[in-house]
């Protein structure tokens, strides 16, 4: 039976002989696992491993690179898990030359091999606890497994956990006392039993005196600080976090940002905006891990950061405040382009979510210029005609169906980002002005798809060009879904000639929505089948409606302020294939731009603004791929 590994790499270890008195054999000990996220190769996103549900033999195995075979296994160890960190004491047992070669150079790096049990995907953004810390997805959470082995390696996978221990292990004196490993191997008193007993509470004390501080804990007890000295270093790191003169004003501590990075930046704002799944889909998830664990930089601290990127920027000069400092990082190309970066993202992401009916019937065009465009109909080439041996292939040409004419126009809005918002870091409220825009561009396209339809313009709902049904018949029912859908597929083209047209989507207002939901989602109908013996005029009948098209609901059908709105009409749609509709995009753009337009020339004002515009157009294209029902 194969075993399966999740390859978590720990800290160092160190092996020293020890005497006869102790042990004849040489010992091992270490971190296995620190508890925290690691990435691995088998594996879509980091894994986390939570050590409430990792189940402990007694013994463990001590292997060699996770090689399952006998001559791979060098001795064996106790593991100790505390809940946020899995460490191990064991003996090297084997004397093989491999074993040999552990001893000899004594830094190596641990691994565990673990059958895992229990696993969730945790998504973006998702939070979750484990191991004394808190996590943040997108991970993968190992809630339950089986410790199977631990294993020597060469290098570990995980940068963050101490790669090797101190270069003289220290062990631990009966009397709770450290001493270095070379002193207790010539040391008859001291008991192995003992030795391990005392270690494990120096762990749990050194655990649970540190709290939070997980990364000084892990020193503490890679290193075999006693709780004398780990008190003190302690307490060095806590004074180390208070605040320095005025630095701290507002409740505001600078963040240790050692390095210059675009990315952080841009994905600070993102998470200060609330929106740090953006920062994953633009820079990526790395950089959103670095932030979340120092911290997102405030904007006047991105400011200043922006000035030492920029070779023209002067950072080394003192402000009066922040404002200043804000206006003098405007003049850098590197904040205007990474908060055009943050602009852009929230625009096209709104933009994206906000459903649009138009798309199930509208194919979609891209237009050079603002130009009027043609665009011909699916039925304007002539068939294909049959070639007779060795005869010659004859070209084809369009026929007399005219092409469907539509073009493009801009729509555009300001949107500015003012000095309340810049100083007091609400990037919250500009990040949600941003989306709103986008949506307010989603609407605007809407708007007039459906005035356009509404209007019918050349009474392109006509019985001229029979896709037209008026009279009492043409309430939304059984009877009058089914002759929309019949005469949109028997529609021909000027020649008389069946196009192969195929009803695609019903479109209702939402007073007519439950009444399309029945005809379309309803196993059964009602019919009329004669009086029966009971009085009964209705019986059930196999509704043959049922999912024969796609249902969408347009509220503006009813509600626009629009002449032609009625709660009554409903619209039968083809494919967009056959071009019911079109709506074009400028270069094939379907998402709102944005244009810089640069800080406010009024120095007394700050603020720095952006023209947000969309070209796009719309028309009604063959009017034999529609059918329009007035509903009276």
């Amino acid at each position: 039976m194969s075993l399966c590994l999740v390859s978590v790499f720990g800290a160092g270890l160190k092996g020293e002989p020890m005497t006869a008195t102790v042990a004849k054999r040489p010992r091992i000990d270490g971190v296995a696992y620190n508890g925290g996220a690691i990435p691995l190769p088998n594996y879509p996103d980091p894994v986390v491993i939570d050590l409430a549900g990792l189940t402990l033999p007694k013994r463990i195995a001590l292997l060699l690179n996770h090689v399952n075979a006998t001559s791979a296994r060098v001795g064996a160890a106790i593991a100790v898990n505390d809940g946020k960190t899995l460490t191990i004491t064991g003996e090297v047992t084997a004397t093989s030359t491999d074993a040999r070669h552990v001893v000899e150079q004594g830094d190596w790096a641990l691994s565990i091999g673990a059958e895992p049990l229990a696993i969730e995907r945790v998504k973006v953004g998702k939070q979750f606890t484990a191991n004394g810390r808190e996590f943040t997805g997108p991970l993968v959470w190992i809630k339950s497994a089986r410790l199977r082995e631990i294993s020597i390696v060469a290098v570990g996978a995980d940068a963050d956990a101490n790669a090797t221990i101190a270069a003289s292990w220290n062990l631990i004196e009966p009397k709770g006392k450290t001493m270095p490993v070379a002193e207790a191997a010539t040391t008859p008193e001291v008991d192995a039993v003992a030795i391990l007993k005392a270690e494990r509470e120096r762990v749990m004390a050194i655990r649970e005196m540190c709290g939070h501080r997980t990364k000084l804990a892990d020193d503490a007890i890679s290193l075999g600080w006693d709780m004398d000295y780990a008190s003190r270093q302690l307490l060095r790191e806590v004074n180390s976090e208070k605040p320095v003169g005025n630095r701290l004003a507002g409740g505001y501590r600078p963040i240790p940002w050692d390095r210059i990075n675009r990315d952080d930046m841009l994905t600070s704002l993102f998470v200060r905006a609330g929106c740090p799944d953006l920062a994953v889909a633009a820079v990526g998830k790395d950089s959103l891990e670095r932030v979340q664990a120092k911290g997102p930089a405030r904007f006047a601290e991105i400011a200043r950061l922006c000035l030492m990127m920029d070779v023209n920027g002067d950072f080394t000069r003192p402000y009066d405040n922040d404002e200043s400092l804000i206006r003098a990082a405007f003049s850098t190309a590197v904040l205007p382009n990474i908060l055009d970066t943050f602009v852009r993202r929230n625009l096209e992401h709104a933009y994206n979510e906000a459903p649009s009916v138009w798309r199930t019937f509208s194919a979609i065009r891209s237009a050079q210029d603002f130009r009027p465009n043609e665009s011909y109909r699916l039925s304007s080439m002539e068939p294909l005609e049959r070639v007779a041996k060795g005869g010659e292939v004859k070209h084809g040409t369009l026929g007399e169906e005219p092409a469907i004419k539509y073009e493009v126009d801009t729509f555009a809005q300001l949107l500015t980002l003012d000095r309340k918002m810049l100083v007091n870091d609400d990037l919250s409220s500009f990040a949600e002005i941003a989306r709103l825009m986008a949506v307010a561009a989603g609407r605007t396209l809407d708007d007039l798809v459906w005035d356009t339809i509404l209007t019918n313009f050349d009474g392109h709902f006509s019985e001229a060009n029979n896709n037209l049904l008026t009279g009492p018949d043409s309430a939304l029912s059984e009877v009058s879904l089914g002759k929309a859908i019949t005469k949109l597929m028997c529609q021909k083209d000027s020649r008389g000639r069946v196009i192969g047209l195929d009803a695609h989507v019903l479109v209702v207002p939402p007073e007519l929505l439950f009444t399309a939901k029945k005809l379309l989602e309803s196993e059964f109908m009602n019919t009329v089948a004669g009086n029966l013996p009971d009085g009964v005029l209705n019986v059930p009948s196999k509704n043959v409606l049922r999912n024969s098209v796609q249902l969408a609901c347009e509220p503006r059908i009813s509600q626009m302020d629009h002449t032609d709105a009625s709660p009554k009409r409903w619209y039968l749609f083809a494919k967009p294939l056959h071009l019911p509709a079109v709506t074009a995009f400028l270069d094939g753009r379907q998402t709102p731009s944005i244009k810089a337009l640069g800080i406010d020339d009024d120095l007394n004002y700050l603020a720095y603004g952006w023209r947000v515009f969309h070209d796009f157009g719309f028309a009604l294209g063959d009017p034999r791929a529609a059918i329009m029902s007035v509903g009276k």
